[in-house]
C-alpha cells in the first residue's frame, strides 16, 4: 500500500512478513484483527516474500496493504518494506506463525505512552 494511501487515524501499522505460511499466516491475521484497540485504530499489512498468493485471494480485502515485492526479502527486508509502505506512528511486528493475545497491541501501545522517549519495546 502506498504511504498516502494509509488509514486515516490508525495509531498502529501491524506488519506481518510470510513466506510459504499460508494457513498460519491466516489464523495470525485472524488474531490480528480480534484485537482490543479495534481494527479502525490498526492499518494492517502483509510482506508476500513468496508462497502466499492463495492466500492474497482469500484475504487481501481485510488488509489495508499487501505488498509483493517480487523476491524474498527474508524477514528484516519484508519488515522495512513494510516500514516504508505504512504511515501509523506506531510499528508492530509481528511474526506470521504468531498468535498474539488480544491486548499485545493495546499493550505495546500502553508502553509507548508510558515511556513516550521509547524508540522500541
Amino acid at each position: 500500500m502506498p504511504a498516502d494511501q494509509a488509514i486515516d487515524g490508525a495509531r498502529y501499522a501491524v506488519i506481518v512478513v510470510t513466506y510459504r505460511r499460508e494457513e498460519a499466516v491466516a489464523r495470525t491475521l485472524a488474531a490480528i484483527e480480534a484485537q482490543t484497540v479495534g481494527r479502525d485504530a490498526m492499518e494492517i499489512c502483509v510482506v508476500d516474500n513468496g508462497g502466499a498468493s492463495g492466500l492474497r485471494r482469500r484475504l487481501e480485502s481485510r488488509v489495508d496493504g499487501w505488498i509483493d515485492p517480487g523476491e524474498n526479502l527474508g524477514c528484516s527486508g519484508g519488515r522495512n518494506r513494510g516500514v516504508a509502505e505504512t504511515r501509523a506512528p506506531v510499528v508492530v511486528f509481528i511474526d506470521d506463525d504468531g498468535i498474539p493475545a488480544e491486548d499485545f497491541v493495546e499493550r505495546l501501545g500502553a508502553a509507548f505512552e508510558r515511556h513516550p522517549d521509547a524508540l522500541a519495546v
